[in-house]
């Protein structure tokens, strides 16, 4: 005798889905530290800064207090000395007035030299064609602060795009071999 085996009805086989991979989360990019090329230093803070040497350590503050360029810098410029060269074509001058604390540490010196101005992807640096601006109240930057507690006040004088809204005064940069990455930067407007 046969034993019957019923033969299975057909099911409903499920239909293959594919489930999308997951997207990649933005992740959020870390703001670039405050000095930097990408979120310099906000125009009229006071900013704490070290400098280390062979032998000396200093902590000093640097503000940047005041800004003059265009057709006023240009003025003091020629009112200083009229042999004061022109501003290269479609630059003018600009003069920064920064004030210098040593807050703690060793003495140590800082000039107008040191700086340099970032102005419409150009280095302006150090110019050899003025002179005399101290003789109508604008004299250089030239600190030798020796005691905590001192400051002193000077001017860095520089070129600058005329359409240039937003130049950057940069400290630690050689306009003879120039590394971004090693500067701190400081804005020159609001």
């Amino acid at each position: 005798q046969s034993a019957y085996t019923p033969t299975p009805s057909n099911t409903n086989t499920p239909a293959v889905t594919f489930t999308p991979r997951p997207t990649n989360t933005p992740r959020p990019t870390a703001t670039p530290k405050y000095g930097s090329l990408e979120n310099p230093f906000p125009f009229g803070n006071e900013i704490s800064l070290v400098q280390n040497t062979n032998k000396n350590k200093s902590n000093y503050s640097l503000q940047v207090i005041e800004v003059i360029r265009g057709d006023e810098a240009n003025y003091i410029l020629r009112l200083a000395n009229m042999f004061n060269d022109d501003p290269p074509e479609g630059t003018s001058w600009m003069l920064i007035k920064l004030r210098i604390t040593l807050d703690s540490g060793d003495a140590f010196t800082i000039r107008d030299s040191d700086f340099v101005v970032l102005s419409g992807g150009q280095i302006f640096d150090t110019i050899f064609g003025v002179c005399c601006t101290d003789t109508v109240g604008y004299p250089g930057l030239d600190a030798t602060l020796a005691l905590p507690g001192s400051s002193t006040e000077g001017w860095v004088i520089q070129s600058v795009f005329i359409a240039d809204n937003n130049p950057l005064l940069a400290l630690n940069i050689n306009s003879y071999d120039p590394n971004l990455n090693d500067g701190l930067f400081f804005a020159l407007s609001q």
